[in-house]
């Protein structure tokens, strides 16, 4: 599919009254880096905001946003506080914010709203941050993995994929060793090393790359984390992330042979079920 591929990362780290999230910016920057980086993500343009008041955020989102064309691939990434406000309607604080409750935070129906009205086809939304996953609630998924065919978001494709669910912490920490210090760590190493590339075809689909950070997060996070896709009007297969090496496609290929073939069918099946059974 011709268009161009385009991205606008936020993160809020430091903040007026709320503690300060150590690895947010140094993280953003590393996906900023993946995202634009030729071999990696290929994106013809990634813009990155860090620590910006709740007006500066919605006027950098809204254009972003509006300057998407059919074609283009259009991923918005946020990261940082998210809440619930009293009457239960998802927030993301900016770096302004005195709470939760809407002083100087973002109205996750404002985003909605303003994500309904880009003309893309193909609209990805990555969230990091605690309860992010109630975002779209209003969908009702019944799992981590949400199939629907509801009107909050239009458009043939738009998926969103949040680090946590709607009661879950998000971990935010300073990476130790191989230990990822968060969700948007996670995701990084992913796809800069091609571990997500889970098929093995050369490419990280949005599929994969929820596939990759379940899995991940269940092993560094346990409970405390559980990432959550939801997809909405077509199959997110089609959505492409990223772009891995020859090498590490050599690396998968030999990975697998030998295999028995009831297993290497379980790594190969396009099934989520029978994928992680394999591991």
């Amino acid at each position: 599919m011709s268009g161009r591929r385009i991205a606008l990362v936020l993160a809020f780290a430091n903040y007026r009254t709320a503690p300060p999230l150590p690895t947010g910016i140094a993280d953003t920057r590393a996906l900023q880096r993946a995202l634009a980086d030729p071999q990696i993500g290929r994106f013809d343009r990634v813009d990155a905001q860090f620590d910006l008041p709740r007006a500066l955020v919605q006027e950098h989102v809204q254009a972003f946003l509006a300057a998407g064309q059919k074609d283009d691939l259009v991923l918005l990434y946020i990261a940082g506080h998210m809440g619930l406000d009293t009457t239960g309607r998802f927030t993301i604080a900016a770096a302004n914010a005195e709470d939760m409750q809407g002083t100087n935070s973002i109205d996750g129906a404002w985003l909605e709203e303003h994500l309904n009205r880009c003309v893309s086809k193909r609209v990805v939304l990555i969230l990091d941050g605690r309860n992010s996953g109630a975002f779209g609630e209003s969908i009702r998924a019944r799992t981590g993995f949400d199939v629907s065919t509801t009107r909050d978001l239009a458009g043939p494709e738009r998926v969103v994929l949040a680090s946590a669910g709607i009661s879950d912490l998000a971990d935010t920490q300073v990476s130790k060793g191989d230990t990822p210090a968060s969700f948007t760590d996670i995701v990084v190493r992913g796809i800069t090393g091609g571990a997500a590339d889970i098929d093995g075809d050369g490419t990280v689909n949005v599929f994969e790359l929820f596939e990759y950070a379940q899995k991940e997060s269940a092993r560094y996070f346990a409970a405390r984390q559980r990432p959550l896709l939801r997809m909405f009007g077509g199959a997110p297969a089609s959505i492409i992330i990223a772009y891995t090496t020859h090498e590490h496609n050599q690396q998968t290929s030999l990975g697998t042979a030998g295999l028995p073939d009831d297993l290497l069918s379980a790594v190969e099946s396009t099934s989520i079920t029978a994928r992680q059974q394999a591991f």
